[in-house]
């Protein structure tokens, strides 16, 4: 599997990931999770300091797969916002 191959998903809950990817292929999962992988790398070589993948990260890459006006849009954008405030709250994202 993708994620036991990336240290940077260790934290990440991927009971979750498989909740918010329903109706989404295999394909489509495994290239959102490479692009999140990706984007940690690249803010780690940018800010020096090592970016693990977020839910949220992987949720905004599922985002763009799923259709807008489906339940699980809606479920995938309030988790996102719940984590970028949580991270806001605690700091995570300065």
């Amino acid at each position: 599997m993708f994620a036991l191959e990336h240290p940077s998903f260790a934290d990440l809950d991927m009971d979750q990931v498989v909740r918010y990817s329903e109706g989404i292929s295999r394909n489509e999962l495994l290239l959102a999770a490479h692009s999140a992988v990706e984007q940690a790398y690249q803010k780690s070589l940018r800010t020096r300091t090592y970016n693990r993948v977020t839910l949220g990260d992987v949720l905004l890459k599922l985002a763009s797969l799923v259709d807008h006006e489906s339940p699980i849009y809606k479920h995938i954008e309030d988790e996102a916002v719940a984590e970028f405030l949580h991270n806001l709250e605690n700091d995570d994202m300065l």
